[in-house]
This record gives C-alpha cells, sequence and structure tokens, in this order.
C-alpha cells in the first residue's frame, strides 16, 4: 500500500488488513484500516467490501450509529453492489447494528 499506493490492488490490501484485524478480534484497528481504506480508494475495486466490512467492525466496537451511516454511504456510493452481490451481508449487518 505505501510502497504503492496508486496500484489498483491497494484497495484490495488496505482491506484484506482490515480483514485481518477483524478475524484476530482488533476491531480498533479494523475500523481505522476500513476507514483509511475508504478514504485513501472511495473508487478502488474493494470499495463497497471495505464500507460493508467498516459497518461490521463498528457494529463489534458498540457503535451503531456509525455503522449505519457507513452502511448508508455502501447504498448510496454503490447502489448497484449493494443491491446485488452484497444485498444479503448487507441486510444482516444492517439488522446487526438495528439501522432504522
Amino acid at each position: 500500500m505505501k510502497a504503492n499506493p496508486a496500484s489498483r490492488r491497494a484497495s484490495y490490501a488496505q482491506y484484506w488488513l482490515g480483514r485481518v484485524y477483524m478475524v484476530q478480534k482488533k476491531y480498533d484497528e479494523a475500523a481505522l484500516a476500513f476507514a483509511e481504506g475508504y478514504e485513501k480508494f472511495p473508487k478502488g475495486e474493494r470499495a463497497p467490501d471495505t464500507l460493508l466490512w467498516l459497518g461490521k467492525s463498528l457494529v463489534a466496537r458498540g457503535q451503531p450509529d456509525l455503522a449505519c451511516r457507513s452502511l448508508g454511504e455502501l447504498d448510496v456510493a454503490y447502489k448497484a453492489i449493494a443491491r446485488g452481490r452484497l444485498a444479503n451481508d448487507l441486510k444482516a449487518t444492517r439488522k446487526d447494528a438495528k439501522c432504522g
């Protein structure tokens, strides 16, 4: 990521860093990694997944309001993906966050 930030795979690297933190139950680090990933690569190939997992990490941190905002951004910025391949996971995460 730092060595090659312009690479189309940089968003993947940042996303997987966050996923590793999630597996390790390091939710603070995961949320930071996902937030940085979306901030740095909002048009990256993994941007929609990054927003979804940002929401999941915020739920795990006990921040459902922030999680709902992240999930809302996913629905607005990537409507087709949010209603396509991420639809079921997005719905489940919204339920976990108790989004209205």
